[in-house]
């Protein structure tokens, strides 16, 4: 079987280095670069299993490589990687509160409306909650704990996919109740 491709972009050459090191210890090649436009390059050279973009990378230059990424290859799953994740303060202040880690992933359907897909990394089903506006769905993914930086990041690169294209967010740990609270029985 062979070790999947990641192409991980960042700004930052220390962080991207950490970051890398992590993911070639799991057993996935990464090629990683510091230059958007040498992706974007890459990227039409090469057909990656997976792109990673970091936070660090400006927001233009963000978008310009996810256009190129989607337009090469639209079925690149591509993860924009936050920050930081901060928990809503009635989150940190309950004593044994039962975390959970998911993936979340984000896309707006051809009617307009997002779609939240919360799942337990490899497991099925995944649990799925429509909204009718962008703003309805980054409440419910700040309350997640995603630093609201990057959930707007993301919602703002909603159209840039395109209808029924998907973001995924990295993985976090999620308190229960909020998974609960939003209609996410996993």
């Amino acid at each position: 079987m062979r070790s999947h491709i990641l192409l991980s972009v960042g700004a930052q050459p220390e962080l991207l280095r950490l970051r890398n090191a992590v993911l070639r210890n799991a057993g996935y090649y990464v090629h990683a670069e510091t230059s958007v436009y040498e992706a974007m390059h890459l990227c039409l050279r090469n057909n990656f299993d997976l792109v990673i973009l970091c936070h660090t990378i400006p927001e233009a230059e963000k978008v310009k490589l996810l256009t190129a990424i989607k337009t090469v290859t639209p079925s690149t799953p591509v993860i924009i990687a936050p920050s930081q994740c901060r928990w809503p303060a009635h989150a940190t202040t309950t004593r044994k509160l039962s975390k959970m880690l998911v993936n979340v992933s984000v896309n707006r359907l051809n009617s307009g409306r997002v779609q939240i897909c919360v799942m337990k990394p490899q497991s099925n089903p995944h649990p799925v909650q429509t909204y009718p506006s962008v703003e309805e769905a980054r409440k419910v993914l700040l309350g997640f704990g995603i630093n609201e930086t990057d959930v707007d990041a993301t919602l703002k690169l909603l159209p840039e996919v395109g209808a029924n294209e998907t973001l995924r967010c990295s993985s976090m740990d999620v308190p229960q109740p909020i998974l609960w609270a939003r209609g996410f029985k996993l």
